[in-house]
């Protein structure tokens, strides 16, 4: 790559709404590559109507206003191959950073897709038409333009390198991290927490978008089974918005006559996402399919415990700081809390274990890691990369 001057990130998806995860992704990343390389000029291309103020603070960061603030397919391709490539040109910037992994196929510039999963093609069927087809038609375009691929886990990388017949030599890993919002709270606040939330009662939680893919239906049977083999009273909380038809979900807690038992308070400002996940039994986290799974992460940072799938780069990720269960086996997850529950020493170890484990994210490090793909300087090889043990 030339020598770098002026970078532009597209940031389209922070559209003032709520921050998820590559919205986040994209905040702390840009943060962190502005203070590393501050004679840089970043240029962040937003929606006309962007309002929010992450960058405010940092003298190299450019907000620029190039998008209009409708999301569909073909105003994608417009604005993709029609306005970024001119405004590249007449801007002279040196590379372009996909942040949601769209790239430009019509600019000649160096271009950097960081593409955090694959879920549209492993799981086509929980996404709208136009946008399964735009991502499985796109993508691998996207992905064989690139300059160089980032993505969060090692299994993302394998899967990009398989799905998409991609060399992984032009592949790197940069992880994620969780907030720095998250942290353990006293028993004073979580006693607080328990009797706004639950009547007092313990309980499991869920978090994240609530969504097909998230698998909160089994979720739901492996808690109906806890309650029916302890006859404990213990709640289940679902932190979270609903992003799809939520009717099997409400289905379900009728079926299992869970009416007074599964609380839903759908999403949440992150203080009070972090009492209430501070203050559960564990985190259960039985995702069909995760690029990364930053929920892990922010129980990690909480010292909550957490019981995860065995699937995808949630192994991965969570290490051995976490019981995991087949996400399509109701009977072994409720088996996995269960065992929580009664093993005073095995919750103990699960605490100490993920504040360990969580030491090993940070965002600079993803900056860094990113930062090493923009330099040029990273020796990237088809062997694994990964920070972790």
């Amino acid at each position: 790559m030339q020598k770098i001057k002026s970078i532009a990130i597209n940031a389209w998806i922070l559209r003032n709404k709520n921050i998820d995860g590559i919205g986040n992704f994209t905040i702390q990343t840009t943060m962190q590559l502005s203070i590393l390389n501050p004679k840089y000029k970043f240029y962040v291309l937003t929606d006309w109507n962007y309002s929010d103020i992450y960058f405010e603070k940092y003298n190299n960061i450019k907000i620029v206003k190039i998008f209009p603030p409708w999301r569909h397919p073909l105003l994608y391709l417009f604005f993709l191959e029609m306005i970024l490539p001119l405004f590249l040109v007449i801007n002279k910037i040196n590379l372009f950073i996909g942040m949601d992994g769209m790239i430009s196929m019509l600019s000649s510039k160096n271009q950097i897709s960081v593409i955090h999963d694959l879920n549209f093609v492993h799981y086509p069927k929980f996404l709208p038409l136009k946008n399964r087809l735009f991502y499985n038609i796109f993508y691998p375009i996207y992905a064989r333009k690139a300059k160089y691929i980032a993505t969060v886990s090692e299994f993302s990388k394998n899967d990009i390198t398989q799905c998409f017949n991609i060399n992984p030599n032009k592949i790197v890993v940069v992880y994620c991290a969780s907030k720095d919002t998250f942290h353990p709270i006293s028993d004073y606040i979580k006693n607080q927490t328990r009797e706004k939330h639950s009547s007092g009662y313990p309980y499991f939680i869920t978090l994240g978008t609530i969504h097909p893919r998230k698998n909160i239906e089994n979720t739901i049977r492996a808690f109906g089974l806890f309650l029916a083999k302890t006859k404990l009273q213990y709640k289940l909380i679902l932190v979270g918005q609903f992003m799809w038809d939520n009717s099997k979900v409400f289905e379900t807690i009728k079926e299992l006559k869970l009416e007074k038992d599964v609380i839903i308070t759908g999403r949440l400002n992150d203080k009070e996402t972090n009492d209430l996940l501070a203050s559960a039994e564990a985190l259960l986290f039985m995702s069909y399919f995760e690029g990364f799974g930053i929920p892990i992460l922010e129980a990690f940072a909480t010292e909550t415990p957490v019981i995860c799938s065995n699937t995808t780069s949630l192994d991965e990720i969570s290490g051995n700081a976490a019981l995991k269960a087949d996400p399509d086996n109701p009977e072994e997850i409720s088996n996995k809390m269960y065992d929580l529950i009664k093993n005073e020493l095995l919750r103990k170890t699960l605490k100490f274990d993920g504040v360990d484990r969580n030491k090993y994210f940070n965002w600079r490090k993803t900056a860094i890691n990113l930062n090493k793909i923009i330099e040029n300087q990273h020796e990237i090889s088809s062997s694994s990369n990964s920070i972790l043990p």
